[in-house]
Protein backbone atom coordinates (compact mmCIF):
# COMPACT_ATOMS: atom_id res chain seq x y z
CA UNK A 1 0.00 0.00 0.00
CA UNK A 2 1.18 3.28 -1.13
CA UNK A 3 1.30 6.48 1.36
CA UNK A 4 1.99 9.95 1.79
CA UNK A 5 3.69 11.51 5.45
CA UNK A 6 0.25 12.60 6.21
CA UNK A 7 -0.69 8.91 6.57
CA UNK A 8 -2.44 8.63 10.24
CA UNK A 9 0.08 5.94 11.10
CA UNK A 10 3.35 7.92 10.30
CA UNK A 11 1.42 10.76 12.80
CA UNK A 12 0.79 8.23 15.18
CA UNK A 13 4.44 6.45 14.84
CA UNK A 14 6.27 9.70 15.08
CA UNK A 15 4.15 10.94 18.06
CA UNK A 16 4.29 7.85 19.78
CA UNK A 17 8.48 7.92 19.72
CA UNK A 18 8.49 11.33 20.22
CA UNK A 19 9.76 12.36 23.72
CA UNK A 20 10.69 8.51 23.95
CA UNK A 21 13.35 8.40 21.63
CA UNK A 22 15.97 11.92 20.32
CA UNK A 23 14.87 12.57 16.64
CA UNK A 24 17.47 14.20 13.78
CA UNK A 25 19.15 13.80 10.72
CA UNK A 26 22.16 12.75 9.42
CA UNK A 27 24.98 15.04 7.48
CA UNK A 28 28.60 13.37 8.09
CA UNK A 29 27.31 13.82 11.91
CA UNK A 30 23.84 13.26 13.42
CA UNK A 31 22.14 16.29 14.03
CA UNK A 32 19.91 16.80 16.92
CA UNK A 33 16.70 18.23 16.19
CA UNK A 34 14.87 19.29 19.62
CA UNK A 35 11.38 20.84 20.46
CA UNK A 36 10.02 18.58 16.89
CA UNK A 37 6.60 17.94 16.22
CA UNK A 38 4.25 16.97 13.48
CA UNK A 39 0.57 18.43 12.80
CA UNK A 40 -2.41 16.34 10.48
CA UNK A 41 -0.66 17.51 7.21
CA UNK A 42 2.41 15.50 7.93
CA UNK A 43 4.57 18.81 8.69
CA UNK A 44 7.66 18.43 10.94
CA UNK A 45 8.19 21.68 12.52
CA UNK A 46 10.89 22.66 15.21
CA UNK A 47 11.87 25.55 17.19
CA UNK A 48 14.82 27.53 16.03
CA UNK A 49 16.92 29.19 18.46
CA UNK A 50 14.47 32.24 18.40
CA UNK A 51 11.74 29.91 19.52
CA UNK A 52 10.08 30.25 16.33
CA UNK A 53 8.76 27.07 14.35
CA UNK A 54 10.16 26.15 11.14
CA UNK A 55 10.12 23.63 8.76
CA UNK A 56 12.42 20.13 9.25
CA UNK A 57 12.58 19.77 5.45
CA UNK A 58 13.92 23.23 5.50
CA UNK A 59 16.74 22.76 7.84
CA UNK A 60 17.11 19.37 5.91
CA UNK A 61 17.85 21.58 2.48
CA UNK A 62 20.36 24.26 3.99
CA UNK A 63 21.99 22.10 5.80
CA UNK A 64 22.69 19.43 3.49
CA UNK A 65 22.62 22.26 0.14
CA UNK A 66 19.74 20.58 -1.50
CA UNK A 67 17.27 22.06 -3.76
CA UNK A 68 14.38 19.65 -2.56
CA UNK A 69 13.95 18.08 0.31
CA UNK A 70 11.78 15.33 2.14
CA UNK A 71 11.93 14.97 5.82
CA UNK A 72 10.48 11.60 5.75
CA UNK A 73 13.79 10.59 3.16
CA UNK A 74 16.60 12.24 5.99
CA UNK A 75 14.89 11.48 9.19
CA UNK A 76 16.57 9.25 11.66
CA UNK A 77 15.97 8.76 15.57
CA UNK A 78 18.45 7.03 17.76
CA UNK A 79 17.09 3.97 19.49
CA UNK A 80 17.21 2.73 23.04
CA UNK A 81 20.37 0.90 22.61
CA UNK A 82 21.93 4.29 20.72
CA UNK A 83 21.47 2.82 17.53
CA UNK A 84 21.03 5.44 14.64
CA UNK A 85 17.29 4.34 13.11
CA UNK A 86 15.77 5.47 9.46
CA UNK A 87 12.25 6.66 10.82
CA UNK A 88 11.12 6.13 7.11
CA UNK A 89 12.38 2.33 6.94
CA UNK A 90 11.23 1.67 10.55
CA UNK A 91 7.57 2.68 9.97
CA UNK A 92 7.96 0.86 6.42
CA UNK A 93 8.53 -2.45 8.09
CA UNK A 94 6.24 -1.41 11.31
CA UNK A 95 3.10 -0.95 9.30
CA UNK A 96 3.90 -2.59 6.03
CA UNK A 97 3.50 0.44 3.66
CA UNK A 98 4.94 2.18 1.09
CA UNK A 99 5.67 5.36 -0.01
CA UNK A 100 5.22 7.19 -3.05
Amino acid sequence: MNTKCNDPRVITSFNTLNGLVQFGIKHKDFIYIHNISINQHGNLKYLDDNNEQQYVSSLIKHTAKLQKARWLNHLYFIDHTGNEIFFKKYISQKHGINFT
